[in-house]
């Protein structure tokens, strides 16, 4: 609004000269085109409720969007295919000259919550990019555009460009266009692009952090965002030569009129319209460039023209000397009178034009001024009024009549019309336009504040005639902002009360404000520290900044919530620790504009923590001291143990295999006996059958009758079964003696010191004593015994290791299971594996099975010791044990034993595959 009241001469002085057709007839369809840069549904989705609120405001007509390309739009104006354009500016200088067409409004945008009627085009390169700093530097490098036809996304940078002296067909390596904004930010992103150009408003804040503006202006004010360029104004609404003007003039009240709460308004993303801005650096743009409609002017200077067409100049101009000598004496009477005749007739008809386009003008004009929500009014050089609208009469609560010819001192008190006056008088004496925001006091006596603009009103020779003077109420934002200066000065107040620093963060234009007691916080004055990010990040300790960025990032991109702990180093050089927190707002477009939060000093709490945890410590290590020493006395007794069993077990196997071999001695000798009488039995009887015959002839009867027993004992099948029973007989003799030799074995009760032994032969007796148990559960024992060097060990508690792993295979095994027994050399010593198929360890007792006295087996049947006495007795011999398990698959237990006899290793490994036994874990 800070340039409307002059807008307004503009929008009178442009429509001069243009001719008033009769209006259309009632319910007519009015169809407005509108340029259509990528999407034609995205255009359809903003403006569809700009026509529903025309078609709202304008009863009898029907409003439709046409997307148009850039191709197409003179193209459907020429066939009168639409009534209005809404194009860039470019666009509409080629409607303007070719078509005849007139810009009524200006559309508002609405950026970082900022209207602006402006825009701007940034170059852009990206950010990690250090060799490219200025425009120059872009010489030889990639570029990338939207269109060729872009005003904002290649027209603007390209003039730019060519006021730096830089020929892009020239200078640049490669010239792409991508079709869109977005592409091209994409180009630069991933490195196909060097550098590119887009319109300000389309560099989202994600995107600023990634891309640098190269050189941006610093001379553009009210402007919410960077860029490269000079700003141009922004699109403007254009009426075709055939579109009436009285519908032009109804789309522009109600246009004008639009509340900025409208779903039209909202839609857009614009603050509603403008009165029209002048495009004039538009058209100097587009001639510099030589581009349509100024495709064709020459624009080169007079040396070069001289240079390159000097032999064609000199002939013409010998020509033209020649035929201007001859003819000049002939026509120069008629020539005077038909000019004089031309030029009255050219001037008449001219003035009658310039008359009635003023008329048409004037109309328009005051049509405008008569339904803004403004007040407006002139005034002379007499400080009288010359001229006032209806609101400005309502205002007032007078009549025009009542108010033309009548001074401030006659409707304001003499305070207030003393500054009126004053005012005014600055205004012609300066010949600058005036603006302010002040005390108005209404006629029934109530204070308000308007915001005022007042400009000098100029005669055609540049004498200042009067003033010309806007202002509208601006009591309720006056009112907010007196508010929200009372309620930021109540929370200062409580800042400076809480022991938090804060801080505010821009995110789009990289300002950023700390509060005195965040520098404080880190020791400093508030003079002492520049309000700056990146001194932030250089006081960051560097092994928090990666956390503590992308922790920004997440928060910005994902919304992640930004709450952290990290370090920054104070003025006297120490770092502290520090918690932040803080919340972005984001726009409509859901880009990150603004951030803050605050900050706290938490390092007493820290050094609280680290306190707590070095007391922990100590307080852990007393518990595994504790613990260490309950275990050993856990060993110590698993070992007493261990050693009464072996005790035990060698004073049982000794009587056994006593009280066995004396009865076993003579039972064997006794067979040996009964084997050889019998073969002489046998032998006797072969003899006696041969007597038959004789026996026969002597005594039929008797060898009847011994025929007859013969036959009922079947003494044939008797005489040769007998051999093969005595044999069965000696064999099971031998496996008796067999099993007392393994008992034997097992126990070696006869070495009772350190021997070297082939620990295969322990295996074997071992499972024969065992088998016995594995046949009752129908498990089968599977031997893969390898040569072994001679281990130096206690034989008979190697062979108890064997008994208790062999023993918990089996009761961890399924009916018809399988257990696999192997041995084999390796480099240290031997290799020992007993690998069952059942069940497997649960998880939950892995690192427990060889603890003393830990079972998993039924109260009564384990002492919880095989495991535990077994680990022992491998640890002694400076072996190791591992264990690898899979609940529902198996285990397997590896004993590792050295050829001589070492010192104790570390504890048994569980694997991370799970590591102890299934159900029932000793003999």
């Amino acid at each position: 609004m800070r340039r409307l009241l002059v807008l307004l001469v503009l929008l009178n002085i442009a429509t001069v000269a243009r001719a008033q057709t009769p209006s259309r007839a009632p319910s007519r369809i009015v169809k407005i085109g509108i340029l259509a840069d990528e999407d034609a549904g995205e255009v359809l989705r903003l403006w569809t409720p700009t026509a529903r609120y025309l078609e709202a405001e304008l009863p009898g007509n029907t409003f439709v969007i046409i997307p148009l390309t850039a191709d197409s739009i003179e193209d459907a104006a020429e066939r009168g295919e639409v009534d209005f354009v809404l194009s860039d500016p470019a666009q509409y200088i080629k409607l303007e000259i070719r078509q005849g067409a007139r810009h009524l409004l200006t559309l508002n945008r609405l950026d970082r919550g900022v209207a602006s009627n402006r825009m701007g085009a940034v170059i852009v390169c990206r950010a990690d990019r250090t060799g490219i700093q200025k425009l120059s530097d872009l010489r030889g490098k990639r570029f990338v555009a939207v269109e060729r036809t872009s005003f904002g996304g290649w027209i603007m940078a390209w003039h730019e460009l060519y006021r730096r002296g830089i020929n892009p067909a020239r200078d640049f390596a490669e010239l792409r266009f991508a079709g869109s904004q977005e592409a091209v930010i994409r180009s630069l992103l991933d490195g196909t692009a060097d550098g590119g150009t887009i319109r300000s408003d389309l560099l989202g804040p994600v995107d600023a952090t990634r891309l640098r503006v190269l050189e941006p202006r610093a001379d553009i004010a009210d402007y919410p965002l960077p860029s490269t360029t000079p700003l141009a104004p922004e699109w403007p609404l254009t009426a075709l030569k055939a579109t009436p003007e009285d519908l032009s003039r109804k789309v522009v009240i109600a246009l004008l009129k639009l509340p900025p709460d409208d779903p039209a308004v909202i839609a857009a993303h614009s603050s509603g319209w403008t009165t029209p801005m002048i495009y004039s650096s538009v058209r100097q743009m587009l001639r510099d460039l030589r581009l349509p409609p100024y495709q064709h002017d020459e624009h080169v200077n007079l040396t070069d023209a001289v240079r390159e067409y000097r032999v064609w100049l000199y002939g013409a101009a010998a020509i033209m000397l020649a035929l201007i000598a001859a003819t000049i004496l002939a026509f120069s009477i008629n020539s005077s009178h038909a000019k004089l005749r031309v030029t009255l007739e050219s001037e008449l008809a001219e003035r009658e034009k310039a008359e009635r386009a003023l008329g048409d003008s004037e109309v328009l004009y005051h049509s405008l001024v008569e339904t803004l929500p403004q007040n407006i009014f002139r005034k002379g050089t007499d400080e009288r009024f010359s001229f006032v609208n209806r609101r400005f009469c309502a205002t007032v609560g007078k009549t025009a009549e009542e108010i033309l010819g009548k001074t401030d001192a006659d409707f304001f008190p003499p305070e207030l019309a003393d500054k009126y006056r004053n005012d005014d008088q600055d205004v012609v004496r300066n010949r600058t336009p005036y603006e302010t925001v002040e005390k108005h006091i209404t006629p029934d006596g109530q204070i308000h504040y308007v915001q005022v603009i007042k400009s000098p009103l100029l005669d055609t020779d540049g004498a200042v005639t009067g003033i010309q003077g806007i202002f509208w109420d601006v009591t309720g934002k006056k009112r907010a902002e007196e508010e929200l200066a009372r309620s930021e000065e109540r929370f200062a107040l409580a800042v400076r009360g809480s022991n938090d620093g804060l801080w505010d963060w821009n995110i789009v234009t990289d300002e950023i404000y700390y509060s005195p007691r965040f520098k404080e916080l880190l020791g400093f004055l508030d003079h002492e520290l520049p309000n700056s990010v990146d001194m932030h990040i250089a006081r960051v300790h560097p092994d928090d900044v990666d956390r503590v960025q992308e922790r920004v990032l997440s928060h910005i991109k994902d919304r992640v919530p930004f709450d952290i702990e990290y370090r920054i180093l104070t003025k006297s050089n120490e770092y502290h620790w520090f918690h932040a927190r803080g919340q972005a707002l984001w726009d409509r477009q859901d880009r990150a504009t603004r951030m803050a939060g605050s900050l706290s000093d938490i390092t007493s709490r820290k050094l609280s923590e680290a306190q707590l945890l070095e007391q922990n410590v100590k307080l852990q290590e007393m518990a595994r001291s504790e613990r260490k020493a309950h275990q050993d006395l856990k060993q110590a007794q698993s070992r007493m143990v261990s050693t009464a069993k072996l005790a035990g077990l060698g004073e049982m196997v000794a009587g056994v295999a006593h009280e066995i071999n004396n009865p076993l001695s003579f039972v064997s000798n006794n067979v040996c006996v009964l084997q050889r009488d019998l073969a002489e039995v046998t032998e006797l009887i072969a003899l006696y059958r041969e007597c038959d015959p004789a026996i026969e002839a002597a005594q039929p009867a008797s060898l009847k009758a011994i025929r007859s027993l013969w036959e009922h004992v079947d003494l044939e099948y008797t005489l040769g079964n007998l051999p093969g029973l005595l044999n069965r007989t000696r064999d099971g003799l031998k496996r008796i003696q067999q099993i007392v030799k393994d008992l034997r074995v097992f126990a070696r009760l006869d070495e009772s010191d350190l021997n070297e032994v082939d620990l295969n032969a322990g295996i074997d007796s071992t499972v024969n004593i065992v088998l016995g148990h594995a046949k009752k559960k129908q498990v089968k024992i599977e031997l893969d015994l390898n040569p072994l060097p001679a281990v130096a060990c206690f034989p008979a508690k190697i062979n108890q290791v064997i008994m208790n792993l062999v023993s918990n295979a089996i009761d961890a095994s399924h009916e018809n299971g399988v257990i696999a027994i192997r041995s084999s050399a390796e480099a240290s010593g031997v290799r020992i594996e007993v690998e069952d198929y059942g069940s497997g360890i649960p998880p939950e007792v892995r690192e427990r099975i060889f603890d003393p006295f830990f079972t998993t087996k039924p109260v009564g049947i384990g002492t919880g010791l095989g495991l535990s006495i077994s680990y022992g007795i491998v640890q002694d011999h400076g072996g190791s044990i591992e264990v690898e398990s899979t609940p529902c698959q198996g285990t397997k237990f590896t004993v590792h034993l050295p050829l001589k006899m070492g010192v104790r290793t570390k504890e048994p490994a569980a694997r991370e595959n799970g590591s102890a036994l299934a159900s029932g874990l000793e003999m």
